[in-house]
């Protein structure tokens, strides 16, 4: 399944990162998103915009690390996706 342009409400909710998960995407980037991530009582996290939004979504709202988000972004599912006519379709 390809990201795709939608409401991207899976994409506001607050979602854990392991720390080879946050390794791994800053090896990618080469080190680009390090601000991306914040840590709180040894539990690390992906920054979330002021209105609410994952810091790693575009104008399009498609995730920018896609095929290397953490776990928890490949395990969440918003439960309205399928009716928004938008899981599995490509963009563009």
């Amino acid at each position: 399944m390809e990201c795709v342009s939608c409401n991207s409400e899976c994409c506001k909710i607050k979602l854990g990162a392991t720390n080879y998960e946050v390794k791994n995407i800053l090896s990618r980037f080469k080190g680009i998103y390090e601000d991306y991530f914040e840590e709180y009582h040894s539990v690390v996290s992906i920054v979330k915009r002021p209105d609410g939004r994952c810091v790693f979504l575009d104008k399009e709202n498609r995730c920018k690390i896609y095929h290397y988000k953490p776990n928890g972004c490949n395990t969440y599912k918003y439960p309205d996706c399928k009716n928004l006519g938008v899981m599995g379709e490509k963009h563009g």
